[in-house]
């Protein structure tokens, strides 16, 4: 079975050919392979959920066609605290 993060992206890269034009630049938070909501930022969208789903039972994902190089966060689960 795949991951959230798994199921998430392989959605994601299906549906950003639609949502590109109309999403650029925002962040979408997806659960169970489904977009729920988009955010102006990384941050928010992360905040929103974990308050709503709990840690690591959603996904974001930046609406661009650039890969992001997050660096050492690549493989990394990340917290935002308020």
């Amino acid at each position: 079975m795949a991951s959230q993060v798994e199921q998430n992206f392989k959605a994601f890269q299906e549906l950003l050919p639609d949502i590109i034009k109309q999403y650029a630049g925002k962040t979408a938070l997806m659960v169970d392979g489904e977009i729920v909501d988009y955010f102006d930022s990384f941050a928010d969208a992360i905040r929103f959920g974990n308050l709503k789903y709990g840690e690591s039972k959603f996904s974001v994902q930046e609406v661009t066609t650039e890969g992001v190089d997050l660096g050492e966060l690549t493989n990394a689960d990340l917290f935002v605290s308020d």
